[in-house]
């Protein structure tokens, strides 16, 4: 007789089928519930962790900030609640000198919660490029003291420790070289849209805050020209208009003398959409930036503005008239002409609409004469000195005017209804062997740009320019 456990006890089984039973308890279907119910409670957990926090209502921060500006100057820290101080975070922007924001900066450490740095880093992001370096870095010095010190288990909190470096005074412009080098070979898809949740822990990847300027800047940096696809869809998503005024021009720049037409008419397009025309001055400026920030964008809006220029000459004697002789001639001397018009009648504007390398700027460059509707003639009108040159598109002459003479003046004006207001018939002719008029018209015979030349520098108008 035996007397195992087994035999005494009566159990006679294989543990195997008791493992079989037990997986099998609960069915696949009860099994999809459960591991869908899980899942969404992770999600849930990990948007609660990277949650931004709900900023004070206004009424709050507006107390906040009378309280503090009246009394910092003989601050006790301890006058101010946690609250309170949540709330001054959220009008940092407003504090008016260094002293304001020092003192606040030590109510901070001394009344620290962690709360407060979902506050501080919204600061950051938000106001990087407006907030002068000395108070940023005041407040950028609180935060990484006290990232420094945390030792708490928030996943948020410490994925901001471990990227602290990219919240210093240089930290923009290093995330961007840090993404860029995640993105080598990349043309389509790009780690900045990520960055938001992925380095700082935020719940949505908005990328419009001032921060991402520097970042965007230092990411694609002055060549970016086979990433033109790509650079425009940040832009776009970023939505801060000093971000294009830092790229753009140093892109400009950097391939002013670029083959590639489609290239150059890409980003042609691009800088006018994102900044502005670049015959306004005001649109190509940046009240906030740097000195070499200011001169890239004055010099692009040179070069833009010379490409405008060589645009519109082609175009001029391409569909208003064929003379390649006369294009090649003006193109080489382009240096010469500060501003030019294209004038012409309601049909040939029609052509010159569907001509897509020019239609964003038609509005700026070209004019109707509506009542020229039965002729064929058109009027290119260049700003060269102290004189309007000025070529028709019929044969004949090129007519220059003093801006200060009464048909200059009426060409300044825009007041004209006819070709033949500012086409003169009685203008003297300006002879190759007499040049010492100050008006006139110079026929198009062979040699005509010799006379042209001798002419200007009869007046001193290269010199003038030069």
């Amino acid at each position: 007789m035996s007397n195992s456990i087994n035999d005494i006890m009566g159990f006679y089984f294989d543990s195997n089928t008791f493992t079989l039973g037990a997986k099998s308890c609960i069915s696949s279907a009860q099994q999809k519930i459960i591991d869908n119910a899980t899942n969404r409670q992770r999600t849930i957990a990990r948007h609660c962790a990277a949650a931004e926090e709900k900023q004070p209502n206004q009424s709050t921060i507006d107390a906040a900030y009378r309280k503090f500006k009246n009394g910092y100057t003989k601050l006790n820290a301890e006058d101010y609640s946690s609250r309170e101080i949540r709330a001054l975070i959220y009008c940092l922007h407003k504090f008016e000198n260094d002293t304001m924001v020092s003192t606040f900066a030590k109510v901070l450490d001394k009344q620290w919660r962690n709360r407060f740095f979902n506050g501080l880093l919204y600061f950051l992001l938000s106001c990087w490029d407006i907030t002068g370096s000395n108070r940023l870095q005041m407040i950028i010095d609180v935060f990484q003291r006290q990232l420094k010190t945390y030792n708490g288990k928030r996943d948020k909190y410490l994925l901001l420790k471990q990227n602290a470096r990219f919240l210093t005074l240089n930290g923009a412009e290093l995330l961007g070289m840090t993404l860029r080098k995640m993105d080598v070979g990349q043309t389509k898809s790009c780690s900045i849209f990520s960055a938001p949740s992925v380095f700082f822990g935020l719940s949505s990847n908005n990328i419009d805050f001032q921060y991402y300027s520097k970042v965007i800047t230092s990411y694609f940096g002055r060549n970016a020209i086979e990433k033109l696809d790509m650079l425009k869809d940040v832009l776009e998503s970023h939505n801060y208009d000093a971000t294009p005024k830092r790229i753009i021009p140093a892109m400009i720049i950097q391939n002013k003398d670029i083959v590639n037409e489609a290239n150059q008419e890409y980003l042609r397009s691009i800088a006018v959409k994102m900044i502005g025309n670049p015959e306004l001055a005001s649109k190509w400026s940046l009240r906030n930036g740097s000195p070499e920030e200011n001169s890239n964008l004055q010099e692009a809006r040179q070069i833009l503005n010379e490409w405008l220029k060589r645009k519109f000459i082609s175009i001029f004697f391409e569909k208003c008239m064929h003379e390649p002789a006369r294009q090649k001639y003006w193109l080489e001397h382009i240096d010469l002409i500060e501003d030019l018009e294209i004038w012409t009648t309601p049909f040939t504007m029609s052509i010159l609409k569907q001509d897509k390398r020019i239609a964003d700027m038609l509005i700026t460059k070209v004019y109707v004469l509506d009542n020229e509707k039965k002729v064929d003639k058109s009027a290119l009108i260049m700003s060269v000195g102290n004189y309007y040159f000025i070529e028709f598109s019929d044969v004949g002459c090129l007519y220059i005017y003093r801006k200060n003479s009464i048909y200059g003046s009426q060409i300044a004006s825009k007041r004209f209804f006819y070709f033949d207001e500012i086409k003169r018939m009685k203008v003297e002719t300006i002879q190759s062997f007499y040049v010492e008029k100050q008006e006139g018209k110079i026929d198009h015979h062979k040699g005509w740009e010799g006379t042209l030349e001798k002419w200007m520098e009869r007046h001193r108008v290269i010199q003038n320019i030069w």
